[in-house]
C-alpha cells in the first residue's frame, strides 16, 4: 500500500490523471468532430429543403456532388449516420467505405448523391494516434518507476545503518542522481564502520594504557609513604596525565576533528620526547640513528613513535630496541620471533593478534605515519623484527 506522501504514489496518480485527461480530450474532440459533422449535414439538408432537388441536379459538379446511378449495392451496404424527414421526403445520410452519400427517398423515385465535398476523419488513424500518446505515457511511468526502485533499496539500507550495521549491500549502477547517491552514501557508510572501529580501538587502547599505572598506583598507595614512593607515586600521576592527553591527540585524529600541523624537527627531539611519554627506561632504547631533520605534526608523530618503541620493547627477548637510519628509513629492531601474519594485517583497525597490544599499536602507528606522508614497513632477519618508517 502506498502511502500518501510517497513519491511513487504522487507519480503513479500524477500518470493516471495524465492517462485521464487524455483520454477526456480525446472522447470530447470526437465528439466535437461528430458534432460539426452533423451540423454540416444538418446544414446541407437545410439547403436541400429551400432549393428544389432538379436545381441542384442541374449542377451537381459545382455544387460538390455527383450523381451515383448504380445506388442500390451501396444503400444496402452503407453505414446510416443520420436521418431526416422533410415533408413526404426521407434524407438519408451514409457512409460507404470512405465516402459520403446523400440518399433521398421520394414518392416519385430515389436519388443518391455522393457528398464529395466532405471533410471526413479516418476515426482509425484517430484511435492509433490515442493508442500511441497512452502506450507512450505508459512506458514512460515504467521507466520512471524503474529509476526510482532503487530508493526503495537506499531506505532499507539507510534503516540497517541506523541500527549501526555496517554491511550495507547497495549496487546501484548508472550516473544518474539516484546512482550517485547510492554511492556516496556508500563511501559514508565506509567512513563511519572506519570511524566506529577507530573509536572502539580508542577505547581497547585507553583500557590497555590505563591499566598498568592505574595498578601501579594502586601498589604505591599501599607501600609506605617514603620519598622515594611518594616520587613513584608522582610519576604514575604523570604518566596518567600524559595518557590522557595522547588519547585527546588520537582521539580527535581518527575522528577528523584536528588537521595536522607539519613543521620541521630532528628526529633526536622527537626519539626523546616518545620515550617520555612511554615511560620506559632509555637504556632499553639503543639509539644508532642519524640526528635527521622531518617535516611531520609533532604530537601525532612522536605518538607513533612511542607505539612502536613500546611494541619494540615490550615483545623483544632482551627488553630492548635498536632504532638506526638507513637510506631515508627509520629502523626499529627487536630480537623476537616472527609476526605470525604479514604486516597488512596488523593495519586493520578491527584485526586484534590474540587480544595483545601489538595490533592496537601498528594500527595507530601506521594511520598516523600515513597522514605525515611516511610508509610502515616490515622485514625479519637474522631472528629480528624490522619495523621500517619510510620517508
Amino acid at each position: 500500500m502506498l502511502k500518501k506522501e510517497s513519491i511513487f504514489f504522487i507519480i503513479t496518480v500524477s500518470f493516471t490523471l495524465s492517462i485521464i485527461l487524455i483520454i477526456s480530450s480525446f472522447f470530447l474532440l470526437n465528439k466535437n468532430l461528430e458534432l460539426q459533422r452533423y451540423r454540416y449535414v444538418q446544414n446541407r439538408v437545410s439547403y436541400f429543403n429551400h432549393k428544389a432537388l432538379r436545381d441542384v441536379m442541374g449542377d451537381l459538379a459545382n455544387l460538390g456532388y455527383r450523381y451515383i446511378d448504380k445506388k442500390d449495392d451501396i444503400v444496402k451496404k452503407s453505414r446510416v449516420l443520420y436521418r431526416f424527414k422533410i415533408g413526404k421526403k426521407d434524407i438519408v445520410y451514409l457512409k460507404y467505405h470512405k465516402n459520403f452519400y446523400f440518399y433521398f427517398k421520394m414518392p416519385r423515385g430515389e436519388i443518391l448523391l455522393q457528398d464529395k465535398k466532405h471533410l471526413s476523419y479516418d476515426k482509425r488513424l484517430f484511435f492509433v494516434i490515442f493508442a500511441i500518446i497512452v502506450a507512450t505515457l505508459m512506458f514512460l511511468y515504467i521507466i520512471v518507476v524503474k529509476k526510482l526502485l532503487p530508493l526503495k533499496r537506499l531506505h532499507a539500507q539507510v534503516k540497517k545503518l541506523a541500527n549501526e550495521n555496517f554491511d550495507i549491500v547497495l549496487d546501484i549502477e548508472g550516473g544518474d542522481e539516484i546512482a550517485t547517491l547510492a554511492k556516496e552514501f556508500k563511501k559514508s557508510v565506509k567512513r563511519l564502520k572506519e570511524l566506529k572501529l577507530s573509536r572502539d580501538i580508542f577505547v581497547r587502547n585507553i583500557m590497555h594504557e590505563l591499566k598498568t599505572p592505574i595498578t601501579k598506583g594502586k601498589l604505591l598507595a599501599e607501600l609506605p609513604p617514603d620519598e622515594i614512593n611518594k616520587e613513584l607515586l608522582k610519576r604514575v600521576f604523570y604518566r596518567l596525565e600524559h595518557l590522557i592527553d595522547e588519547f585527546a591527540q588520537i582521539e580527535r585524529f581518527l575522528s577528523l576533528k584536528e588537521s595536522i600541523n607539519i613543521q620541521s624537527y630532528f628526529l633526536d627531539d622527537l626519539i626523546d620526547s616518545a620515550i617520555d611519554i612511554s615511560f620506559c627506561e632509555e637504556e632499553k632504547v639503543v639509539k644508532e640513528y642519524e640526528n635527521i631533520k622531518l617535516n611531520i605534526d609533532f604530537k601525532l608523530f612522536i605518538i607513533a613513535l612511542k607505539n612502536l618503541i613500546d611494541n619494540g620493547i615490550k615483545y623483544s627477548k632482551n627488553q630492548k630496541v635498536t632504532i638506526k637510519t638507513k637510506d631515508d628509513t627509520i629502523l626499529f629492531i627487536n630480537e623476537a620471533p616472527r609476526l605470525k601474519y604479514p604486516l597488512e594485517n596488523y593495519f586493520e583497525p578491527s584485526y586484534n593478534q590474540d587480544s595483545n597490544k601489538l595490533s592496537l599499536g601498528i594500527y595507530i602507528a601506521n594511520h598516523i605515519l600515513k597522514s605525515n606522508g611516511f610508509k610502515l614497513d616490515y622485514e625479519y632477519k637474522d631472528n629480528k623484527n624490522i619495523f621500517k618508517v619510510i620517508y
